[in-house]
């Protein structure tokens, strides 16, 4: 009968493991890796800033993010327009496994760092989304930090573009 508890025991955690959010493309990313999808808008999300700009975060928390680098903990508020639906959109093309996001406010944390006035979220951070008191906790992907912190690179695209 203990050996049946272990075994059930064990699998209930695997199964319990797997549940959340996970990326569609399974992909280690480095900085060379998120680079180019950057440069490349991977990410689709040119239009979204030439159209309505960047978001402004609703509070600020500078923490340590290693590396010595400056970092904080940005929280946007989504409460509807084209930043939510275009979250959303990203949200389900990058994500299996993750709830409806679209229709309802959402309360999003995310990790960043900055290097002079530059924020970009560090490779391996995860995404904190509240849906009510619902928390779904999104793995890194680079387009989820470009459509936080991605308002300044997005405008030199769109400048090199306008050449």
């Amino acid at each position: 009968m203990h050996h049946r508890t272990w075994i059930l025991l064990t699998l209930l955690a695997a199964g319990l493991a797997g549940c959340g959010p996970r990326l569609r493309e399974q992909t280690e990313f480095t900085p060379e890796k998120v680079r180019k999808v950057l440069f490349a808008d991977t990410c689709r999300l040119q239009r979204l800033f030439d159209r309505h700009g960047g978001l402004k975060p609703r509070a600020n928390v500078v923490v340590d993010v290693g590396d010595r680098l400056k970092g904080g903990r940005a929280t946007f508020e989504l409460r509807g327009g084209p930043h939510l639906e275009a979250f959303a959109r990203l949200v389900r093309r990058l994500y299996t496994r993750v709830p409806k996001l679209g229709g309802r406010p959402l309360r999003v944390v995310a990790l960043y760092r900055q290097r002079v006035k530059r924020r970009t979220m560090p490779i391996g951070a995860v995404t904190e989304v509240f849906r009510g008191d619902q928390l779904i906790e999104l793995p890194y992907h680079p387009c989820v930090g470009a459509f936080f912190f991605g308002a300044d690179h997005y405008a030199i695209r769109r400048r090199l573009k306008a050449r």
